[in-house]
């Protein structure tokens, strides 16, 4: 999420079952972007430490960030698989890198995820 390439319109959290945290992203670019970018998502404990995460180009490949129309929203249906992950309370951040040298995209608040929700992970 570069303030001046991609910005996350909004999120919904859906669906949260033993094996799996859904979640939607609506993402809009402000310019084409240059570069594709993969999606992370990750479950962080109440110490920040990594707990779950997940890796994935925007609707699975189908179409990457490097032929996003200006002004269009995309959205992008995700999860975290949670099947291995004791039940607690974790908070669910995601962010933008790019796949070909793994630099993240910062968000104009100079950081490189944002904080999207608190999960309860019931098993």
């Amino acid at each position: 999420p570069n303030g001046d390439t991609i910005q996350l319109l909004g999120y919904e959290i859906g669906e949260i079952t033993t094996d799996q945290v859904r979640f939607d992203l609506l993402w809009q670019s402000r310019q084409r972007p240059q570069a594709d970018y993969t999606i992370f998502a990750q479950l962080l404990d109440e110490n920040r430490q990594l707990i779950a995460s997940f890796d994935r180009p925007p609707l699975d490949g189908a179409y990457p960030t490097s032929t996003w129309l200006s002004g269009q929203p995309i959205l992008d249906k995700r999860f975290v698989p949670v099947a291995d992950v004791p039940a607690g309370r974790y908070t669910l951040i995601i962010g933008l890198y790019d796949s070909d040298t793994g630099q993240r995209l910062m968000t104009p608040d100079g950081s490189d995820f944002i904080e999207l929700s608190d999960i309860t992970v019931d098993k």
